[in-house]
C-alpha cells in the first residue's frame, strides 16, 4: 500500500570506539544528555525547564570538574556519534556505570553491548551497574 512506507535501514552500527570526554567535547555531551534526560522523563515524570532543557546533575557535575574520578566516553559506532557513558567509584570500592545512553536508531544492534564491554575492560575488579527496571530490555542488557 502506498501508505506504508518502507523502513529506512538503520546505519552502521560497527565498529564501536570509545572517545575519552576532555572539554572539547562539552557541547556533543551536553545535547546527548539532553537525549538521554528526555527518554528519562517519562518514566520520572520530568518535564523540562521553561526553556526547554532538562536538568543532568550528573553532566553537570562532570563538565565541572567536581569529582575528578567521574569519567565519561563518547560512544561511536561507524565513525559516527552513537552515544555515550559515565562513570564513578562504587561504594564498595569498584566502579559503577551511572550514566549509559545509545541513540534510539541504533539499539538492539549491539553497540551498547560492544560498548559497556569495552568500558568494563578498562578496569578490572568490581562493578555496580543500575538500572531503572521500568525499562523492558535493559535488564536483559
Amino acid at each position: 500500500m502506498p501508505w506504508e512506507a518502507a523502513i529506512p535501514p538503520r546505519p552502521p552500527s560497527h565498529p564501536v570506539a570509545l572517545i575519552p570526554v576532555d572539554r572539547s567535547h562539552r557541547a556533543v555531551l551536553g545535547n546527548l544528555g539532553q537525549l538521554y534526560r528526555h527518554d528519562l522523563s517519562e518514566a520520572y515524570g520530568h518535564l523540562p525547564n521553561d526553556d526547554g532543557t532538562f536538568n543532568d546533575r550528573p553532566l553537570d557535575q562532570f563538565l565541572a570538574g567536581v569529582d575528578p574520578q567521574r569519567r565519561a566516553w563518547l560512544i561511536t559506532a561507524a565513525g559516527r556519534t552513537a552515544g555515550f557513558a559515565m562513570t564513578t567509584p562504587a561504594e564498595d570500592g569498584g566502579t559503577s556505570i551511572t550514566s549509559f545512553f545509545i541513540v534510539r536508531t541504533l539499539r538492539r544492534t549491539g553497540v551498547g553491548r560492544a560498548a559497556a564491554v569495552r568500558i568494563i575492560s578498562l578496569f578490572p575488579g568490581r562493578w555496580s551497574i543500575g538500572f531503572q527496571r521500568y525499562n523492558p530490555g535493559v535488564e536483559a542488557f
